[in-house]
Order: structure tokens, then C-alpha cells, then sequence
């Protein structure tokens, strides 16, 4: 399997030169290839698997109502429509795996721009790399843990934990101090460690960064035991937790999801 996503923040990813980073894996456990690539050089795959960036999605915690499923969708937009910063027409929601509306349950629900995500599914359905599979960069974690990563000119400080999932960007100071070429963590990322780095070890969240922010990491949280993971790695959390953004009226064709068995093999073989 294929995953994949565009490089550029606002890229649709069909613009010519447009760089996707993406990752093989055989089985959903590991990688064996990972690249940098225009959309024209993908290598090929039978599933592709589209991942959304961290800053292009936002979480919301929702307690449902006992409502019929065909309600699902209006009853979303009515219970965010406060929360969300656009009108809930132009966006596309998701629920996390398991979640059973209807229950009274509570659980998480991600929301992204509908349009952009609609133009870079089109662009790999035009590229002959239809998509069988959406899934979020980052997401709700059960314990808490923390990753430095950078893509293109962009860098972020990245936290998720049973709270959901706070992405940050890291400045640039090479405009402020002239000096200093490395990127600054924001000071809202130390405020959310500072109660979760206690004396105890075992009890700190888990850390990992890129390489070229593994040194920056290291400095700014030394109490911690950090290790190195590329973007992809952290990619096969989401899809061994089963998750799939592919929701409501965006129903992926029957040759898009021939793939989607995987995930249930991969929790019987867990």
C-alpha cells in the first residue's frame, strides 16, 4: 500500500511540481520505501491510502443524542456549529472507529475544508492512484505523547493524548535573531508538558521527533527520552487504529476500497 500526502499546505497537490510525500508498507505494521515525488512519479500500488497534515484538521469531543442515522450529518453541524470557525456546508466530518451514534456515546469527530480534500482525491483519481483510504497525520491517543516534525518550510510541535490533539507550528527566528537558524517551540506546547513531566519516568509522555528536529528536542525537553520517527512511521498509528476520514456523502468507489479488510487482520493478528 501507498501512503501519501502533499507536500505544500494549500496544495490540492494536482499543481504542477507539486511534492507528495509517501511511504510503502506491505502490511500496515512497517515501512520499506519512503520518498519525496511529483504526483506523475508515485510509485504504484494497488490502495493508496491519502493522509491529511496535522494543521489541516481540528478535533471536536461530542456526546450524541439517540438520533436515526440519517439525521448523522445535521445533527453534527448542530451540535459544532459554535465550535467551528466555517460554515459547516464547506466542511467534512469524520467520526473516530467504533464510535456508534445513536448510544448516548461520547467520542471524537474530525473536521477538515471539504474542497481541498475533494480536489486532492480527484487529483490522484486523474493520476490512476485512486484513493481506498483517509486518514489523519494525528490523532486522540489513549496515553499522551509528543513528536517534533517538519514538512517543506513547515515545522510543528505536535501533542495528542486523551484530550485530543494540539498542533502547533514552530516559529521561525531566523527573521527575529538573525543568529539563530533553528525554529522555537511555542511557548502553549511547554505550558501543556509542564504538568505531564513528572519525577516518575515511566509516567512522561512518549517522545519522538524527525531527524532534523531530533537536537531541538533534546534541548528544549531533556527530561525526556526522545526518539527518532519520520512522519510515515507515525503515519501506521492512525491506520493500525483503524481509522478511515472516508465518511458521509464521501463514499469511496468499490475499486478504492478493495484494500479495506487490512485493517481487521491487522487487529487479529495484534
Amino acid at each position: 500500500m501507498l501512503l501519501l500526502t502533499p507536500v505544500e499546505n494549500t496544495s490540492t497537490g494536482s499543481e504542477p511540481g507539486t511534492a507528495w510525500r509517501w511511504a510503502q508498507s506491505p502490511d500496515g505494521l512497517k515501512l520499506t520505501r519512503q520518498g519525496l515525488s511529483p504526483l506523475a512519479e508515485l510509485p504504484q500500488e494497488a490502495e493508496c491510502v491519502l493522509v491529511i497534515p496535522p494543521d489541516q484538521l481540528s478535533w471536536h469531543r461530542v456526546t450524541w443524542p439517540k438520533i436515526a442515522p440519517a439525521r448523522l450529518r445535521s445533527a453534527l453541524e448542530g451540535l459544532l456549529e459554535e465550535h467551528l470557525l466555517d460554515d459547516p456546508a464547506l466542511l467534512h466530518f469524520a467520526l473516530e472507529p467504533g464510535l456508534k451514534p445513536g448510544s448516548a456515546a461520547s467520542g471524537w469527530v474530525a473536521v477538515c475544508h471539504k474542497a481541498r480534500l475533494h480536489a486532492q482525491l480527484q487529483a490522484l483519481e486523474q493520476a490512476g492512484r485512486p484513493v481506498g483510504r483517509i486518514l489523519p497525520a494525528a490523532c486522540p491517543q489513549p496515553q499522551e505523547q509528543l513528536w517534533l516534525q517538519g514538512e517543506g518550510d513547515r515545522s510543528w510541535g505536535i501533542a495528542t493524548g486523551p484530550d485530543g490533539v494540539l498542533v502547533l507550528p514552530l516559529a521561525d527566528q531566523s527573521q527575529t535573531e538573525p543568529n539563530r537558524a533553528e525554529p522555537a517551540i511555542p511557548a502553549t506546547l511547554r505550558l501543556w508538558l509542564a504538568p505531564r513531566a513528572p519525577a516518575d519516568e515511566a509516567s512522561r509522555p512518549a517522545a519522538s521527533a524527525d531527524a532534523a528536529h531530533l537536537a531541538l528536542a533534546e534541548q528544549a525537553w531533556p527530561e525526556l527520552q526522545w526518539s527518532v520517527a519520520t512522519a510515515p512511521e507515525r503515519w501506521l498509528q492512525s491506520l493500525r487504529q483503524g481509522w478511515n476520514l472516508a465518511q458521509f456523502d464521501l463514499k469511496l468507489s468499490a475499486s478504492q476500497r478493495r484494500g479495506q479488510w487490512l485493517p481487521r487482520a491487522w487487529r487479529t493478528l495484534a
